[in-house]
C-alpha cells in the first residue's frame, strides 16, 4: 500500500500544521492521527531549519511544569518559555482541556511577539477541546478523503499488475467499501482488504457480505451495495466498448437510422453512428440477417444484457462478468 504521507489528504494536513506553526499559532490536533504524523511535521519543520522539541505529558504536573522540566529553565510564566515548537505526546482525555487552556493562555501572552520568538505548542488530543482563538487553531488529525482512497487503490492495482475490467471493478468496490471508514486511517486497511478480495466477492452478494464481515463490516443489503459498486465501474466500461465497436465496424451501420416508435414514443432519427445505442446496434445486425451465434451480435447482446441488468438494480454475477471480460478482450 502507498505510504500514507504521500497521499493528498495527509500531505495537506502536514502543510496546514506547518503553516500554523510558521505563522505563530498554537496548534491543537484532535482525533486518531495517522501513524507518523509527528515525524511528518518534524521533517516539514526541519526543511525550514526549525527544531521540534518533543515532550511527554505527565498527569502529575501542570503543563507549564511539563515544559519547565523538559527545558530545564527556571521560568515562572508562560511568556518566558523557551521559544520554539513543542510537541506534546501522550495527552489523555482527562488532560485535553488543561492543555487546550494552556495553549490559549500562551497564545494571549505572546501575541505581541514575532512568530519566530514565540513558544508554540502542537498537541494531539483525542477529542475536540472546543477552544478557538485568534492564535489557537484546532485541526482534525484524521485527514483521509475519498481521493486518498482512489489514489491508494490505483497504486495497489499497479503494484499487483492487475489491469482491465476486473481490475477496475476491484478498485471501484474497494473504494466504495472503504468509504464508511473515512476519515480514519482504518479506511486504508479496509481498502487493502478489498483490493485482495476473491473474484467471487465482486459478483456474489453472499460472498460479498462474507468478505465485508471479515473486517467487521455488516452489510444489511449486500445485493444493493454490490450493485452500487458495480454500477460505478462497469457502466463506463460498457460504454467504452460500445463506442469501440461502433467505430471499428463503421461500415456495418445504417446512418441515418430511424428508431421505430414504441410505448407511445414517436420515431427517432439518429444521424451520427456514435449515438447508436446497444439496442440499435443489435437490431441492425438482426435486420441484416446475422444469427444470434454471429460473434459481433453475440458480443453486443452480452453488453446489452449487462447494461440492462445494471440499469435495473441487478448486480452482475460471475458468469456475466466473465462474458463482459471476454467482450472487452475480443
Amino acid at each position: 500500500m502507498i505510504e500514507v504521507w504521500s497521499l493528498p489528504g495527509p500531505k495537506a494536513l502536514v502543510s496546514a500544521v506547518l503553516e500554523d506553526l510558521l505563522e505563530g499559532r498554537q496548534c491543537l490536533l484532535h482525533g486518531a492521527p495517522p501513524p507518523g504524523l509527528r515525524r511528518a511535521v518534524e521533517d516539514a519543520l526541519g526543511a525550514h531549519q526549525i527544531r521540534l522539541r518533543v515532550v511527554d505529558d505527565d498527569p502529575t504536573l501542570h503543563p507549564l511544569g511539563v515544559l519547565r522540566r523538559e527545558a530545564a529553565a527556571g521560568f515562572a510564566a508562560a511568556s518566558s518559555i523557551m521559544p520554539g515548537v513543542w510537541w506534546v505526546d501522550g495527552v489523555q482525555v482527562g488532560r485535553a482541556a488543561i492543555w487546550a487552556n494552556e495553549a490559549a493562555q500562551i497564545a494571549e501572552l505572546v501575541r505581541q511577539h514575532p512568530p519566530a520568538s514565540r513558544p508554540l505548542l502542537a498537541v494531539p488530543l483525542w477529542g475536540d477541546p472546543g477552544i478557538r482563538g485568534l492564535n489557537v487553531i484546532v485541526r482534525r488529525a484524521e485527514p483521509l478523503l475519498r481521493i486518498d482512497l482512489e489514489v491508494a487503490a490505483r497504486y495497489a492495482a499497479a503494484d499487483a499488475g492487475e489491469t482491465g475490467l476486473v481490475g477496475r471493478l476491484r478498485l471501484a468496490v474497494a473504494v466504495e467499501m472503504a468509504m464508511p471508514h473515512l476519515p480514519r486511517t482504518a479506511a486504508l486497511d479496509a481498502l487493502d482488504h478489498w483490493m485482495h478480495a476473491p473474484r467471487a466477492a465482486l459478483c456474489d452478494p453472499r460472498r460479498f457480505a462474507e468478505h465485508a464481515a471479515a473486517v467487521g463490516d455488516v452489510i444489511t443489503m449486500p445485493a444493493f451495495a454490490l450493485w452500487g459498486a458495480q454500477h460505478s465501474a462497469l457502466l463506463g466500461e460498457i460504454e467504452r466498448l460500445r463506442l469501440e465497436i461502433v467505430r471499428a465496424e463503421a461500415r456495418r451501420w445504417k446512418i441515418p437510422y430511424t428508431e421505430p416508435a414504441s410505448e407511445g414514443r414517436l420515431p427517432k432519427q439518429i444521424n451520427e453512428p456514435e449515438l447508436l445505442e446497444l439496442k440499435h446496434l443489435c437490431a441492425q445486425l438482426r435486420e441484416a440477417g446475422h444469427p444470434p451465434s454471429f460473434p459481433l451480435r453475440r458480443r453486443l447482446e452480452a453488453l446489452r444484457e449487462l447494461r440492462n441488468a445494471l440499469s435495473h438494480l441487478q448486480p452482475v454475477v460471475l458468469a456475466e462478468l466473465n462474458l463482459l471480460e471476454e467482450a472487452a478482450a475480443s
